[in-house]
């Protein structure tokens, strides 16, 4: 099940940029995805998607600090 802890266990493990903007595409896909063919799997929260944009930005620019 995809739910928040495991969102932000990707975007905390991701090792590179571009692991970790896959990780951000697939989100993307699952919040588009989510319970359009009655699926058990819900969306995430707005404070929940908030918070994972937030986290994802700063794993970037520290990814992109330590590449430099």
């Amino acid at each position: 099940m995809k739910d928040f802890p495991f969102w932000r266990g990707a975007i905390y493990t991701a090792k590179t940029a571009l692991a970790l903007k896959a990780v951000g595409e697939d989100l993307s896909q699952f919040q588009k995805q989510s319970g359009l063919f009655g699926d058990e799997e819900a969306k995430l929260s707005e404070a929940q998607v908030a918070t994972l944009r937030k986290q994802y930005s700063e794993k970037m620019k520290k990814l992109f600090t330590e590449r430099i």
